[in-house]
């Protein structure tokens, strides 16, 4: 679903959607993780961002994922603004997304705005929220079937 962060981007994609490049605007890894601890928290849809530079992404993630892009300042042109659809719920996107991050974690702790100072820090509250994530889906097999 996200690829390997490279030089302050990161590459997502669900099968059967376009692909979007993302940049470190956003910080990902921490923004969809508690993203998505508190919709398995909360059994209720959350979203996560991320720009494209021009333009941003929007995805919903309940019992399916919406993705609503718009391309740059100028919404006028045509093929503006789009959506897509695609059968993925909350806990398989989660899975994913626990998967890509952890599979990456040093990486994704210096994602946002190039190298943080404080990267342990980073790095041991990332973990946390990973074990958290872990949990969550765990306990939540059963509710999406």
């Amino acid at each position: 679903m996200l690829s390997k962060p490279d030089n302050g981007y990161t590459n997502f994609k669900l099968d059967g959607t376009s692909q979007y490049t993302l940049d470190f605007v956003d910080d990902i890894p921490f923004e969809w993780v508690r993203q998505a601890i508190h919709g398995l928290e909360t059994k209720n849809p959350f979203c996560v961002i991320g720009e494209t530079c021009p333009g941003s992404f929007i995805c919903v993630v309940g019992w399916d994922c919406h993705i609503i892009w718009e391309k740059g300042p100028d919404l006028t042109e045509p093929g503006g603004i789009g959506h897509e659809y695609v059968k993925v719920n909350m806990v398989e996107f989660s899975k994913m997304l626990y998967s890509d991050i952890k599979e990456n974690v040093n990486d994704w702790v210096d994602f946002y705005w190039g190298h943080p100072e404080n990267v342990d820090e980073r790095r041991d509250e990332l973990e946390k929220l990973l074990e958290r994530l872990k949990e969550l889906i765990e306990n939540d097999k059963q509710t999406f079937l």
